[in-house]
């Protein structure tokens, strides 16, 4: 073995470095601490200009509207530069060798594995300064990710004190933290994405697998210098002849590992430019009102369901303030629908007040604003609520810290600014405008037809429980909505008569086990505890709610959020087929097998389930919207419900006010205002208001909390009651089997807006300083 020999200028290099370095590669030393720093900080300059000049140039016609899709495009230009620096270094490296540089030494610094290091680390300075930005990607940045890239970053930055084979004793550790880190990618992935094979899914798991081949090409490297070193006694760290061959093989590993990521990035890329309808707006064409659309910044083509509805619809983005103070000018892109195949000047302004879900939903089946679009030159407006759909103020890590800006106020804020905005656009101030909304929604039109007058000239409320809250006088029932689900499974509401007797859910500890078997309960959701029976016990009534609020005549697929195939018609009754035989009460097991058939009508109306799961609701991609609602809930929509078990087939439950405040606390660490709704908006003291329909079918059980009586005539705030009719039925588009009762119902309403309509167009126009004037004290009032 080759004695060590001091260099000759000894203050040049460290002490310590005395025992690495054999005499030839002491000298040099200079030139080996300046070339790490240079490289890696070279790399991380790079990896910003490239990033930073892909994103000018395909957004140099300002295409990419939607901010989580220009982080991506992004950080796939950044994968793209990592790969084409892995494959510089891994060139200028071979030319080094070939070249003599490495004077004939064993290891040296020129080596592959010592510049795709550098390399490595200018990306790790990269996420490690860029992290918050990055957790907005499809990966799930967590702790593992940073802690891997700050190790990837110190084990570069220690080689200028020491040799380039510490990395061989770090190295492990890295890419073990790696692997751990990809488990933990994989593990939230799957949570998130389920069984989705979507481009992010994909994309997803292109990341996981670029990471992966440098990992495991890592580990196994150093496991084999550990086996070698320990084979050879050699463990004063003097390699072997071969080992920079080895370390070829592993910066080799790395360049493959890097290019298969962006590759994968790339392929996504190009997807993701040819999806138009939600990314890229400037596309030319369309119908009447296009040159106002592009003047107005493009739009962009709308999703298959929109066009299968009519070939006008387009879709926008539009700057929305996150909170409406004078405190902070920041914005969001509010994604909105419109179509203006029936627009011409002189006509009206449609306008949908979009609810707790994503717009699409809505749009595709708000039926009676596209019906009355032709007759009255309507332009159709459809946007989408603040924190659903894709309408996010925030990225999605960073939305449970800013929940405080999801209200109604600002919700309705958000419309007042587009409305105001699209009367400049048309040029037409006076445009009239009726608003239509249904549940959410149509308490939301109420709303802002109260706050927002000198906006919306009339509102169609659909089936609106503005009267459900604490604090009315007379006092809201709680006992409503569990009745009507009742009088839907029975006799009364057109289903057998022993649906509702034969509804009981419920068991004791002996018998969990047989209530799971019976039910075809899947082996995640066992009963394991008095708990589980208790949820599974209210999984089962919310089938019920869902299918009494979806009782519509004909098969529909709203009320399981678009997916397909639909609920049949009438699903209540369907379901009450399997609970009609009178005598299953005494059959415990084959009621309990009866009522998980039942219950299946709503839980697996695809009938692809083999078995169902009392943890899962049957759209999975709506969770998110769900969890929302329940922060409005718990902030603002403060309803109480209870069931008492005699007038309703479901157990006692008295409403625990208490225990509801308790939970929000806990989930979201919020203290509910009971009365808050009440007093923001005078529950049943609607005195000031005017120009509101509000409907309720009787199926609904939401009707419950409706306004089922004329407010006052004179003002027109009356009641359309439709007996047959579902949860917004009169909304829907129209259908051979729809009862008379709903025709009449929208015929009321045509009505009313024809008659709202001709009477904004002949009210005397305000003058521009009074229309300045009235702005100015909406956006005040906002404040």
């Amino acid at each position: 073995m080759e004695a060590l020999v001091p260099p000759a200028d000894v203050d040049s290099v460290p002490a310590h470095a005395h025992l690495w370095l054999k005499a030839e590669e002491q000298a040099d030393w200079v030139t080996f601490k300046t070339q790490v720093p240079a490289l890696v900080l070279g790399s991380f300059v790079a990896f910003n200009v490239l990033s930073a000049l892909s994103i000018r140039i395909i957004n140099r016609k300002k295409t990419i509207k939607a901010a989580s899709n220009c982080a991506l495009l992004q950080h796939g230009a950044t994968a793209a530069t990592h790969a084409l620096l892995c494959l510089a270094a891994a060139s200028y490296a071979s030319m080094h060798r070939e070249l003599g540089r490495c004077g004939g030494r064993s290891f040296c610094w020129d080596d592959m594995a010592g510049r795709m290091l550098t390399v490595h680390a200018g990306f790790a300075l990269y996420e490690i300064l860029f992290w918050q930005n990055n957790a907005s990607l499809v990966q799930p940045w967590n702790e593992m990710i940073f802690l891997h890239n700050l190790l990837t970053l110190l084990t570069a930055l220690a080689s200028l004190m020491y040799p380039c084979r510490l990395t061989l004793l770090v190295l492990p550790v890295q890419q073990m933290l790696a692997i751990a880190t990809l488990a933990d990618c994989a593990r939230r992935t799957a949570a998130v994405y389920g069984a989705s094979w979507g481009l992010r899914f994909k994309l997803q798991l292109g990341f996981m697998l670029g990471q992966g081949v440098r990992a495991l090409g890592g580990i196994g490297v150093s496991a084999f210098t550990y086996w070698w070193i320990r084979q050879n006694n050699l463990w004063k760290f003097e390699l072997p002849e071969g080992m920079s061959a080895l370390n070829s093989v592993y910066g080799m590993l790395m360049l493959a590992g890097g290019i298969i990521q962006a590759l994968i990035y790339l392929k996504w890329v190009g997807a993701a430019l040819a999806m138009t309808n939600d990314l890229i707006e400037g596309v030319q064409g369309g119908k009447k009102g296009g040159a106002a659309a592009a003047a107005a910044g493009g739009a962009a083509t709308p999703s298959k369901k929109k066009e299968t509805l009519v070939a006008g619809g387009r879709t926008r983005s539009a700057k929305k303030e996150r909170q409406r103070r004078w405190a902070t000018t920041k914005t969001f892109e509010q994604r909105y629908f419109f179509c203006d195949e029936h627009w011409a000047p002189g006509g009206a302004i449609f306008f949908y007040l979009g609810n707790e879900a994503d717009v699409t939903l809505y749009l595709n089946n708000t039926g009676l604003m596209w019906e009355l679009a032709p007759r009255h030159q309507a332009l159709l407006v459809f946007p989408e609520h603040r924190y659903y759909g894709q309408s996010k103020p925030f990225e999605p890590k960073k939305l449970r810290k800013h929940m405080h800006w999801l209200t109604t106020e600002q919700a309705m804020a958000d419309y007042a600014q587009l409305l105001w905005e699209l009367k400049e656009e048309l040029g037409d101030p006076d445009v009239p405008v009726i608003g239509f909304g249904g549940s959410y929604g149509g308490m939301l039109g109420a709303w802002f037809r109260m706050k927002y007058p000198h906006l919306m000239d009339g509102v169609i409320a659909a089936s609106a429980p503005i009267w459900t809250y604490l604090g009315e006088s007379p006092p809201s029932d709680s006992g409503a909505f569990a009745r009507i689900v009742t009088q839907d499974a029975s006799a009364e509401g057109g289903s057998v008569p022993a649906c509702a007797d034969n509804v009981d859910v419920g068991g004791t500890d002996d018998g969990r086990r047989a209530i799971g078997v019976a039910m075809r309960l899947c082996p995640e959701s066992s009963l394991d505890s008095q708990d589980d029976v208790t949820a599974l016990r209210d999984w089962a009534a919310s089938a019920w709610d869902y299918l009494a609020m979806g009782n519509y005549p004909f098969p529909s697929s709203y009320i399981v959020n678009g997916a397909l195939p639909p609920l049949p018609a009438f699903p209540v009754r369907a379901a009450c087929e399997h609970l009609a035989s009178p005598d299953l009460p005494s059959d415990p097991a084959g009621l309990l097998g009866a009522l998980g058939r039942a219950v299946g009508v709503f839980y697996n109306h695809t009938g692809d389930l083999a078995c169902l799961s009392f943890k899962e609701g049957p759209n999975p991609e709506t969770d998110e919207d769900s969890k929302f609602w329940g922060y409005q809930y718990c902030t603002e929509q403060w309803m109480p419900f209870s069931k008492d078990g005699e007038h309703d087939m479901f157990w006692s439950e008295p409403w625990d006010n208490d225990a509801a405040v308790a939970a929000c606390k806990e989930t979201w660490g919020v203290t509910p205002r009971p009365l808050w709704a009440t007093v923001q908006w005078g529950g049943k003291k609607l005195g000031a208001a005017s120009n509101i329909v509000f409907s309720n079918g009787l199926l609904d059980p939401w009707s419950g909390g409706g306004v089922l009586g004329n407010v006052s005539a004179a003002k027109d705030v009356v009641a359309v009651i439709i007996p047959e009719g579902a949860h917004h039925l009169d909304l829907m588009f129209s259908n051979p089997a729809d009862p008379p009762s709903v025709k009449e119902a929208r015929a009321v309403e045509e009505s009313y807006i024809a008659k709202w309509i001709s009477e904004a167009r002949n009210r005397p126009a305000l003058p521009p300083l009074l229309h300045s004037a009235a702005y100015m004290a909406a956006r005040s009032s906002e404040a």
